[in-house]
């Protein structure tokens, strides 16, 4: 009988089967993060990535930072228009409140 060397995992690999002694190491495909998700954890050689949903901007805030493949949206509150100003811009989604100074008659 002749042994041989457990084969290890190539990249873009990760471990699915332990190596034993009758049998080699089974590895997968590492999985792809879906349109609306980010990289949460990295694949390895021991794991696959794990992806999130990306976050969604509730009312009262706009996307500051868009959601790519390994970050997440980031969202940041509108701003309020002070005494004295008004607003120009509404607040919308993707972009912050725009105000201005009141003009004295």
């Amino acid at each position: 009988r002749v042994c041989s060397t457990c084969s290890p995992c190539n990249t873009g690999t990760y471990e699915t089967t332990a190596c034993t002694a009758t049998s080699n190491r089974g590895c997968t495909g590492c999985s792809t993060c879906a349109d609306g998700t980010y990289e949460t954890t990295a694949c390895t050689a021991s794991s696959n990535r794990g992806c999130s949903n990306c976050a969604t901007c509730s009312a009262g805030t706009y996307e500051t930072t868009a959601c790519t493949a390994i970050t997440n949206r980031v969202c940041s509150n509108c701003a309020t228009c002070s005494a004295g100003t008004f607003e120009t811009t509404a607040c919308t989604a993707n972009t912050n409140r725009g105000c201005s100074n009141c003009t004295v008659c």
